[in-house]
């Protein structure tokens, strides 16, 4: 059975405290080298802002209407610990409102005792798409020329047909089909990808865009040609979040399902890897973007041979 992203993003209120909610990390679903994937936790980081600002602007604001701030507009995230399995706790303060903006700032603890952080997040919410016909300027990056973008009907699942215990390691890959783009022969420090939910859930919420943001492995070669000298092995490597920054331009349509996705590896040094993520809808439109800090670890014996099956 494909697990369910809804499920895994679920969060349950706390009562007598409108800011604190719940939610549980399940094992061996949504992780890579089974620890969760940064973008699960991003999604829900950003459903519990979400949902305290709800409260904020009903409880504290007294205003009943339709939500005033429904979606991030940018996010800043800090993996300060491995979150693991299990409940967890989603604590937001909300730091200031307009009747535009909000800002808020999320931490993820392991439970309401223990209060040490296993992700910081500050993020400012708003409302994206509330007139479309508001923007002004757009760089070259904003869009995307799909014609000269290879059809994911041309593409093969990424993992189809792999043996089972092959995803043991990455159980990510069982919930989302990954359709990558032959390699860039001028420049492998780039990965592209089409990419949606096995289960056919749209891919068209802001939670899921959240999600997709993180949700491929850096290319091993990017790290392998950067300096030869390096520790790393080639292709051998596990490379957690340490911080990613996150700007959501747009919703896609209502039932879109697929998004096409750019990975861009700035640079590698000293055990550490900067990289570059573009989301876009399939016309072409920007949705989100981001950039994220990560380590370069070697893997385990038992990893490795693991890994050999994909």
């Amino acid at each position: 059975m494909i697990p369910d992203f809804d499920d895994a993003i679920a969060l349950t209120p706390t009562p007598n405290n409108p800011y604190l909610f719940s939610g549980t990390i399940k094992q061996n679903q949504w992780s890579i080298n089974k620890a969760p994937n940064g973008g699960i936790l991003s999604a829900l980081c950003m459903k519990a802002g979400s949902l305290a600002l709800k409260n904020y602007q009903k409880l504290v604001l007294k205003n009943t209407e339709e939500p005033w701030f429904p979606h991030p507009l940018s996010a800043n995230l800090h993996f300060l610990k491995v979150s693991g399995y299990g409940e967890r706790q989603f604590k937001v303060e909300v730091q200031k409102t307009s009747k535009q903006y909000a800002q808020v700032v999320i931490k993820m603890t392991k439970t309401q005792t223990d209060t040490s952080p296993i992700i910081m997040c500050m993020a400012w919410f708003g409302k994206l798409n509330s007139n479309p016909n508001a923007w002004v300027y757009e760089s070259d990056g904003t869009t995307l020329d799909m014609s000269k973008v290879v059809s994911k009907d041309e593409l093969l699942d990424q993992f189809h047909g792999k043996p089972a215990d092959a995803l043991n390691s990455l159980t990510l890959y069982r919930s989302i089909d990954v359709r990558l783009l032959p390699d860039d022969q001028e420049n492998k420090k780039k990965e592209r990808a089409w990419i949606s939910f096995r289960n056919g859930r749209p891919m068209d919420d802001i939670f899921s865009l959240s999600f997709v943001i993180d949700a491929l492995i850096p290319h091993p070669i990017t790290i392998l040609e950067f300096d030869e000298t390096s520790r790393v092995r080639k292709g051998l490597n596990w490379y957690p979040t340490m911080s990613l920054d996150i700007i959501f331009h747009r919703l896609p349509d209502e039932g879109n399902i697929w998004v096409y996705e750019t990975f861009d590896t700035v640079s590698a040094h000293d055990g550490i890897f900067e990289e570059v993520c573009k989301t876009y809808d399939p016309n072409g439109r920007l949705l989100v973007s981001g950039r994220q800090f990560a380590g370069i670890v070697p893997i385990s014996k038992a990893q490795e041979k693991m890994r050999s099956k994909l």
